[in-house]
């Protein structure tokens, strides 16, 4: 297996998990509980559209007040910067939420990504485009590159992208669905993610 670069998730995979309140935004928007958010709000007329995303872009920003690093991200990254892995950030938030969480992080993370993607630039996942996307910017193939996140969404998305996938659970049940094809890797912990790298990648630092 050869892994050329990393696209991760955001909210719940580099932050902790909880901070976005996914029932409120619903409650909110009156979007049935089964539905996704972004979904439902392509079903809205024009006319509802603008309060809509008023809506979800204020609990976004809620959220990313109060995010904090998930635990194990920055050891993580700053691994990945050593090894000379190239990595980036695919979500579904808008570009304003992302960039606040990511003052969170260390000085200089946001510098060491090599490209974040958000719903404003490409088809939300789990649409493929966003990993498509990345491979396109890595200058890899999409096969060479490993999706990781914590919610089905990232996965079916690297999955129709032929990309390597890895559930994060933060020890939780998995949110995939019986109909769901399984990830490539599941781990608990971005600890784990990194002993699962140091076992795949050529050159193994321990």
């Amino acid at each position: 297996m050869v892994i050329k670069g990393l696209v991760f998730d955001f909210d719940g995979t580099l932050t902790r998990p909880g901070s976005i309140d996914f029932a409120g935004i619903k409650r909110a928007l009156a979007c049935p509980p089964a539905m996704a958010i972004l979904e439902f709000l392509d079903t809205l007329d024009p006319e509802r559209l603008p309060q809509a995303l008023e809506t979800v872009e204020k609990f976004e920003m809620e959220a990313a007040e109060k995010s904090a690093p998930n635990d194990g991200a920055a050891d993580l990254l700053a691994w990945l910067h050593r090894r000379g892995l190239p990595w980036g950030i695919l979500t579904r938030n808008g570009r304003p939420s992302l960039d606040l969480a990511l003052t969170k992080f260390s000085p200089g993370v946001k510098d060491q990504a090599a490209f974040i993607l958000t719903r404003d630039d490409v088809a939300p996942k789990p649409d493929p485009a966003g990993v498509l996307a990345a491979a396109r910017l890595l200058q890899v193939p999409s096969t060479e590159i490993m999706v990781v996140g914590d919610y089905r969404f990232d996965i079916l998305a690297g999955q129709k992208a032929d990309a390597v996938t890895v559930l994060l659970t933060n020890g939780r049940p998995s949110p995939m669905r019986p109909e769901d094809q399984p990830p490539d890797y599941a781990v608990a912990t971005l600890a784990d993610l990194r002993v699962l790298l140091d076992n795949l990648l050529p050159g193994r630092t321990g």
